[in-house]
């Protein structure tokens, strides 16, 4: 079992547990901005600046070599990107930090990965969770335990659709079920923080590898 290409461009799903509280935001869009260093290199500088800072300034900050190769990355795909998220406005040479309260959660809890016990980095968490399937076989592992791959789909179909399972034609958890077969469960089991027993098909979690809490994945360690 092999995990697919990544993730640009495949069509949203839910994203499960939303830490904002509000539905509206796309939690996988945040967290693949957060997987991105310069992104994520600009959203802490700005925090640390107070919530603004000159573009020139941040430039200077974070360039570690050719300014004009950082300010030309900044211009045409980092900011772009953050003002399209909301997290930032900018005018005048300036940018201003203007957070989803989801985006600022995330920022927030970015902090107690650095000490993870697997010792990965930001940008490779933000990158893992950052599919709403993902999260959500974390979260019921976190649940259960131990849970056969079949069972973490219907879950997941229940999930996405807002119907029992009885309402859920079978071909549609099929799909999830082979989704995350073929995809989610692979990145999961090579990023060391679940195991896959394909004999038995079922899935279980490695609580040393992971963080004291995941943003967006429920926390029901016992």
């Amino acid at each position: 079992m092999t995990a697919t290409d990544p993730d640009d461009g495949a069509p949203a799903r839910p994203s499960g547990a939303d830490p904002s509280g509000d539905g509206d935001v796309d939690m996988d869009a945040l967290y693949g901005l957060l997987a991105d260093r310069r992104c994520r290199d600009v959203l802490t500088y700005l925090r640390e600046a107070g919530g603004t800072a000159t573009f020139a300034g941040a430039v200077a900050h974070l360039a570690d070599g050719d300014r004009s190769r950082v300010a030309a990355a900044l211009c045409h795909a980092c900011l772009p990107r953050l003002r399209a998220a909301g997290a930032v406005e900018t005018e005048g040479g300036r940018i201003e930090l203007t957070p989803p309260a989801a985006l600022e959660w995330l920022l927030a809890w970015s902090g107690s990965v650095r000490d993870a016990p697997s010792g990965r980095s930001l940008g490779e968490w933000f990158s893992l969770l950052r599919d709403g399937r993902r999260r959500r076989v974390l979260g019921l592992l976190r649940e259960h335990n131990v849970l056969s791959l079949g069972d973490a789909a219907e879950e997941i179909a229940v999930e996405e659709r807002g119907e029992p399972i009885t309402a859920i034609p079978r071909q549609e958890v099929l799909d999830v079920y082979f989704s995350l077969y073929h995809d989610h469960v692979p990145r999961l089991a090579d990023a060391g923080v679940i195991e896959y027993d394909q004999e038995s098909d079922t899935l279980a979690i490695d609580r040393t590898s992971l963080p004291v809490s995941l943003p967006g994945v429920p926390d029901a360690r016992n």
